[in-house]
């Protein structure tokens, strides 16, 4: 089974690509993250995307040494990150999917990608879906309890109500909340772990948890 899928996007951070790959794990490069995935040295099990963003080179080496290569007309309806999600799933239902260079580039594709969660097709993957990179990691939560440690090197910690949320109680944080409600979505931020771990539960809507460097 497949613990984690890595899927490298081709926004322009600043921060580099960096993320250790377990024998068991499969990488998806989507477009110029393909071609970052390679230059990093690591095996590119799915190359996808339209490609425009590589020279033509580029675009060899890339048929040539990825594992698998999807190409797609430019003129489509879903985006590259969209494809690439859904082919993470299909092929190898993973515990987690971990997106990286997901910000640094056009804000129109960080908002989609942020959206992705309130489309239908993605409700059952929201909970496996991991944004990271060098500042924060960002996972997803729909109604529930749940208990989450301190990331290594990470200091802040914000709650996103990417909905209306009913009956939030965070625990073992700096700024304790108890039971809010709120009709709008609302962003909690410099929060702060301060227990062993955060307990924090919700009775509706969806909620975007996040832990930053200071």
């Amino acid at each position: 089974m497949v613990k984690t899928v890595h899927i490298v996007l081709g926004s322009p951070e600043n921060s580099g690509l960096i993320f250790t790959r377990h024998p068991e794990d499969k990488v998806i490069g989507v477009d110029y993250g393909a071609l970052l995935v390679l230059n990093n040295r690591k095996r590119l099990d799915v190359a996808i995307g339209d490609f425009d963003s590589v020279t033509a080179d580029e675009l060899m080496r890339i048929k040539e040494e990825a594992t698998e290569f999807r190409q797609f007309n430019a003129d489509k309806d879903d985006t590259d990150a969209e494809i690439a999600l859904e082919l993470a799933e299909a092929l190898y239902q993973p515990e987690q999917i971990i997106l990286y260079n997901w910000s640094g580039g056009r804000m129109d594709h960080l908002l989609n990608l942020l959206f992705l969660v309130h489309q239908p097709r993605f409700q059952p993957i929201i909970q496996k879906l991991i944004f990271k990179n060098k500042v924060n990691t960002i996972h997803f939560y729909t109604q529930g309890k749940y208990s989450i440690e301190k990331d290594e090197g990470k200091y802040y910690l914000a709650f996103i109500g990417m909905t209306p949320l009913k009956g939030l109680t965070v625990e073992g944080a700096k700024y304790p909340v108890t039971n809010l409600d709120v009709d709008y979505p609302v962003t909690l931020v410099s929060n702060e772990i301060t227990e062993k771990t955060c307990v924090f539960s919700f009775d509706e809507g969806l909620l975007a948890v996040i832990q930053s460097i200071k």
